[in-house]
C-alpha cells in the first residue's frame, strides 16, 4: 500500500487497553501511532504466514520465559542425525535450515541473537557477536558457527573465541 493512499480511520478500544498501549509505547520512546503500526504491520506478517497472530504472541511469551532457563532451539532433525550418523550429516541439516531461512529473508540478525540469546560466555557490541568457547558449550558453538556461515555472515574463529559479524542494517 503506498503512502498516498493511507486514510485514517478511528478504531474504538476499551480505554484500560488504550492506556496499557499508551505507557508501552512510551517506555519504547515510540508514539502510539507509531507502537501500533508497528504491531499491526508485526501481526500481518505473522497471519500471512497463516498464523493466528494473538496466538503467535503468546507462543513467544512462552518461548521467552524457556529461554530465561538458558533452553537454546536445537532443530529436532539435527539432534536425530546426531544420534544416528557422524557430525559431518548433523551439520548439514544446520545449514540446510539456515540456507531455507535466508532465501526466505530471514532478518540474520535477529536470528542469530535469538540463538544466541541464552548461551553463556557471548556479548554482542551492536556490531558483532563474540563467543568464548568453552567446553561446556562446544557442540552448539559449532551449530551457531555453521548456522551463521549458511546465513552468509562472516565468522572469525579461533581457538579461544568465534566471533560473528552482523549484517549492516
Amino acid at each position: 500500500m503506498s503512502k498516498r493512499s493511507i486514510r485514517r480511520r478511528s478504531l474504538a478500544i476499551r480505554e484500560d487497553y488504550a492506556e496499557k498501549l499508551a505507557y508501552y509505547a512510551k517506555s519504547r520512546g515510540m508514539s502510539i501511532s507509531s507502537y501500533l503500526s508497528d504491531l499491526i504491520e508485526a501481526a500481518g506478517e505473522v497471519e500471512e504466514m497463516g498464523v493466528y497472530a494473538p496466538k503467535a504472541l503468546r507462543e513467544a511469551k512462552l518461548i521467552y520465559q524457556l529461554l530465561s532457563y538458558q533452553m537454546v532451539l536445537v532443530p529436532l532433525e539435527y539432534l536425530v542425525s546426531s544420534c544416528r550418523s557422524a557430525e559431518g550429516t548433523s551439520l548439514n541439516v544446520v545449514r540446510r535450515i539456515a540456507k531455507t531461512l535466508s532465501m526466505l529473508k530471514a532478518d540474520s540478525n535477529t536470528l542469530m541473537s535469538i540463538l544466541l540469546r541464552n548461551l553463556p560466555y557471548v556479548i554482542d557490541d551492536g556490531r558483532k557477536f563474540i563467543i568464548t568457547k568453552h567446553e561446556r558449550t562446544a557442540t552448539i558453538v559449532g551449530i551457531i558457527k555453521e548456522f551463521a556461515k549458511s546465513l552468509g555472515l562472516k565468522v572469525e574463529d579461533s581457538e579461544e573465541i568465534l566471533i560473528i559479524h552482523k549484517l549492516k542494517s
